[in-house]
């Protein structure tokens, strides 16, 4: 019999990165993380299932709205450069993410914006400067061919 332990693989913290594609000023490699690091939320589904009179018929979406919270480290110049971008124009445009996982690959996430930078704990205790980017994330795109 086979050894039924599958190998559990490696989490890698230094792979994480954001790349905003119009703004490479702005881009985010491990060195400019705080603790947190960061974390993409999936707003919505990817397919509704819809009732009908008898039973329930799937409709697949093209897109999920995204959420992606970085949390940069405050003392380094990125921040200010982020903070910068906000005040000037808050649209960035498509952002290239790269997970703590090599098995799962980049995320696209088109047509962004900087929608937030929230809860700035100024009592010198944390180094986050946590910055929420919104955008579309494309899914079921077998609907297309």
């Amino acid at each position: 019999m086979a050894n039924p332990i599958v190998p559990q693989g490696t989490l890698n913290r230094a792979l994480t990165s954001v790349s905003v594609i119009n703004f490479p000023v702005l881009n985010v490699t491990s060195g400019f993380f705080g603790t947190k690091v960061a974390r993409i939320t999936f707003d919505g589904d990817t397919s509704d299932y819809i009732g009908t009179l008898t039973g329930a018929v799937p409709s697949p979406r093209f897109y999920q709205v995204v959420t992606v919270t970085m949390y940069l480290n405050k003392s380094q110049t990125l921040s200010s450069l982020w903070e910068n971008q906000r005040s000037i124009d808050s649209s960035i445009g498509d952002v290239a993410i790269v997970t703590d996982s090599s098995a799962l690959g980049t995320y696209y996430i088109s047509n962004c914006i900087l929608q937030n930078v929230s809860d700035l704990d100024l009592t010198g205790e944390s180094n986050d400067y946590p910055v929420t980017l919104k955008g579309v994330y494309h899914v079921n795109s077998s609907l297309f061919s």
